[in-house]
């Protein structure tokens, strides 16, 4: 069984980050917490719960993001 940040970890080292991004969703909202998630190569941080203005406004930066870099 796997946490977040190693499941994300493997996904981003499987893929070379070639237009994958993750954003975390998650109730660990302490500074330290995002800053494990962005070291590890997260997009961004989502925290629960979820509000969906937050969640569709964060997509939207993402997808520009990736569409910058193609």
């Amino acid at each position: 069984v796997k946490d977040g940040l190693q499941a994300a970890t493997e996904i981003l080292e499987a893929c070379n980050s070639n237009g994958v991004g993750i954003i975390a969703m998650t109730a660990n909202v302490q500074k330290r917490d995002k800053d494990r998630c962005k070291n590890i190569g997260m997009i961004d941080f989502v925290s629960k719960p979820i509000e969906i203005k937050e969640l569709k406004r964060k997509l939207v930066r993402c997808k520009h993001l990736f569409h910058q870099n193609q």
